[in-house]
């Protein structure tokens, strides 16, 4: 299922220019995976124009936010509301370089990896333009809102 970037809007807590993402291309809120869309721009709020891109280390809010839409998504399927969702640890955290040029099209693509009562981690990849250019681990617990 894809879910656009107006859907999005309310699915998700980050608005303005706090919401990253673009557009989901692919939710399994069965399987707990999750794969978003994104072209890097210069209008982004994390955009260093000095080194003419987004730094790596932003790609981490790309994988939080598509993965709020997944659990958001799962929570209206299910008939209930989505709950807030507080990041624990990012880690393992591997990229090919320091920055995201402008232009490129990131895909995020995250799946659950494990799962301890409200304690969910997920292993994320991240591709510009079709290449992989890193991935980790990022651990959240879910809370009532």
């Amino acid at each position: 299922m894809k879910i656009a970037y107006d859907e999005l809007t309310g699915l998700l807590p980050q608005k303005g220019k706090m919401r990253l993402i673009d557009e989901i291309t692919e939710c399994d809120s069965e399987n707990f995976l999750v794969e978003s869309r994104t072209e890097i721009r210069d209008s982004c709020i994390f955009f260093d124009k000095e080194s003419g891109g987004l730094p790596n280390y932003v790609l981490f809010e790309f994988a939080a936010q598509s993965v709020a839409a997944l659990m958001a998504k799962k929570a209206e399927e299910s008939g209930g509301k989505g709950k807030i969702g507080f990041v624990l640890s990012v880690s393992n955290m591997a990229f090919d370089s320091d920055v995201v040029e402008a232009g490129s099209a990131v895909n995020v693509k995250a799946t659950l990896e494990s799962q301890m009562d409200n304690v969910l981690s997920f292993q994320a990849e991240f591709f510009a333009d079709d290449k992989k250019i890193g991935s980790g681990k990022l651990t959240l617990m879910e809370s009532e809102k």
